[in-house]
C-alpha cells in the first residue's frame, strides 16, 4: 500500500474529496485482499525486529 504512486496535490476542495474517496476505497480493497496486513502492522509497528523496521521505513 505504501508504494502507491502519489498524484499531484489537489487544487480544489472537490478534487481533494475525490482523491480521499479513491484513497479510502483503495485502502479498503487492499485490506480485503490482504487481511493479514492490518494485523501485522499493529502487531509489529514500533518493534526492533525486521518486520518492525520495514514498517518504520515505509
Amino acid at each position: 500500500m505504501a508504494r502507491v504512486a502519489l498524484v499531484e496535490l489537489p487544487k480544489t476542495k472537490e478534487s481533494l474529496h475525490l482523491q480521499m474517496k479513491e484513497g479510502v476505497g483503495f485502502l479498503f480493497d487492499s485490506a480485503e485482499q490482504n487481511p493479514l496486513i492490518i494485523k501485522l502492522y499493529f502487531r509489529f509497528r514500533g518493534t526492533a525486529n525486521p518486520v518492525g523496521k520495514v514498517i518504520q521505513k515505509i
